[in-house]
C-alpha cells in the first residue's frame, strides 16, 4: 500500500505560480498607488501654498512675490517637505496678480504657485488649480 500523504511536486508548482501572478499584481497596483499619491501630495502642497501665500499678502499687501522659505519662516506654510524624497525641502514661490474685473465686481487676485522638488516641479494657477507652462513661474520659483 501507497502511503498518499502531502502535496505532489506540480501541486506545489501549481501554488507557487498562483502565488507569483498575484505578487506581480500587487507590486504593479502599488506601485501606481504610490505615483497618485504622490501627485496629490505635490498638488495638496501647491494648493497649501496659494492658501499661506494669500494671508501672507493679506498683512503685506506692498508684496506681490514670496518664497515658500519666507511662508514657513513666518508660519504661513506648515513644511515643504518633498512627498518622494522625505529627506528635502522643495522650494518655490507665489506670484500675486490682481484680476480686473467689471465695475460692478471688485478685483479679486490670482496665485501663480512655482514649486521645485528633487523630481518635479510645477506651475499652478489659483483659485481655479489650473496647470501652467513651468515659463511663467520660472523667473520667481528658483
Amino acid at each position: 500500500m501507497k502511503n498518499n500523504k502531502g502535496f505532489s511536486m506540480v501541486e506545489l508548482l501549481a501554488v507557487v505560480v498562483i502565488m507569483g501572478v498575484l505578487a506581480a499584481i500587487s507590486i504593479g497596483a502599488y506601485s501606481r498607488y504610490k505615483e497618485i499619491a504622490a501627485a496629490d501630495a505635490y498638488n495638496t502642497m501647491s494648493k497649501s501654498a496659494s492658501q499661506a501665500a494669500e494671508s501672507y499678502f493679506l498683512q503685506n499687501p506692498a508684496d506681490t512675490e514670496v518664497t515658500l522659505d519666507v511662508l514657513m519662516k513666518e508660519n504661513f506654510l506648515a513644511s515643504a517637505k518633498d512627498p518622494k524624497n522625505a529627506g528635502h525641502i522643495c522650494t518655490g514661490g507665489v506670484q500675486k496678480k490682481a484680476i480686473a474685473r467689471n465695475q460692478q465686481v471688485l478685483s479679486s487676485n490670482e496665485f501663480l504657485v512655482g514649486i521645485v522638488c528633487t523630481n518635479f516641479q510645477s506651475c499652478r494657477s489659483y483659485p481655479d488649480g489650473a496647470d501652467l507652462d513651468w515659463s511663467q513661474c520660472s523667473s520667481f520659483a528658483e
